[in-house]
């Protein structure tokens, strides 16, 4: 398993800590003519306390967070997908047809429900801009998979989080659906 290519998996630290990760991994692709492939994986109320809890406490540590992993790339050829869930599960969202999100965790004080939500598309915005400006890194979103949002309600989230500013998007990241399935999902959205 160790033989077949996969994806860094960069879920936390320090700054500093994910830079110096960041350019290991790509000293290592470099002296093996690879292209390095990083799943960025901070954001704030990550997977909302679930499986995968964590992330950056609030949108300041992330932008540093973001800052460093750019650094940690530079000039160098790199592949970003963007936080795998980040536009499945949004604090305090509202879905196309009127539904509240599920995810509604207890806020910092003094922040709204509304800039909750609004803060993770600013937050993921950020990191595509600072990604974006790498010369050599190419940045794609995460549309979850075929068996979780509409297509209307993932292509309004992409939209609404810059898709159109990155590369593309991706599916499936860390699930099962059916190859065709997604096929034909990736395909409405596209559309």
């Amino acid at each position: 398993m160790v033989e077949q290519g996969h994806a860094v998996w960069l879920t936390g630290g320090t700054p500093k800590a994910v830079r110096k990760q960041v350019r290991k991994n790509l000293r290592t692709a470099t002296w093996e003519h690879r292209v390095p492939v990083f799943v960025a994986y901070n954001i704030p109320f990550r997977d909302c306390s679930q499986y995968s809890a964590g992330g950056a406490l609030d949108t300041a540590s992330y932008q540093a967070w973001i800052d460093a992993v750019a650094a940690g790339i530079g000039s160098r050829k790199a592949v970003v997908m963007l936080e795998p869930d980040s536009l499945g599960i949004i604090p305090y969202d509202v879905d196309i047809n009127g539904n509240m999100e599920w995810c509604q965790p207890t806020l910092p004080v003094g922040m709204t429900a509304a800039q909750a939500n609004q803060a993770r598309y600013d937050q993921l915005a950020y990191a595509i801009d600072k990604l974006e400006a790498q010369p050599q890194a190419s940045v794609y979103l995460d549309t979850t998979h075929s068996n979780w949002l509409g297509v209307g309600d993932v292509s309004q989230r992409l939209v609404k989080a810059g898709v159109q500013k990155t590369q593309g998007f991706f599916l499936n990241v860390s699930n099962y659906q059916a190859t065709d399935h997604l096929i034909k999902y990736g395909t409405w959205i596209s559309k």
